[in-house]
């Protein structure tokens, strides 16, 4: 709903996330996770968060609760949804590129 701003505040290992007005001010500053060198953001359609870090592609609920990872080879930089039903996820890592198909489309 773009009320959200998620922010990595990478040397210390946590995300935070502000609400946003729709002034475009950020209200209401909290920690959600501890991700370590978290990186690129990707929001699903269902609200979960998907960022990219050392452990792989870590997926959250909004609120910060951890559902699962998604395990990468290489350490990844970044993430994006994108396909025609925007349902396939694809990762960046150093010289490589990935893709996972997935059952919930993300936002564009």
């Amino acid at each position: 709903d773009e009320g959200t701003l998620y922010v990595s505040d990478e040397a210390a290992g946590f995300l935070r996330a502000y609400d946003l007005a729709p002034s475009g001010a950020a209200t209401n500053p909290r920690k959600i996770a501890e991700v370590p060198h978290a990186d690129g953001f990707a929001v699903d359609d269902d609200g979960n968060l998907y960022v990219s870090s050392s452990n792989g592609i870590v997926v959250l609920k909004s609120d910060g609760t951890l559902r699962g990872t998604i395990p990468v080879p290489k350490q990844p930089a970044n993430c994006t949804f994108g396909g025609p039903a925007r349902k396939t996820l694809f990762i960046t890592a150093q010289d490589t590129l990935y893709k996972i198909e997935l059952n919930v489309a993300g936002k564009p």
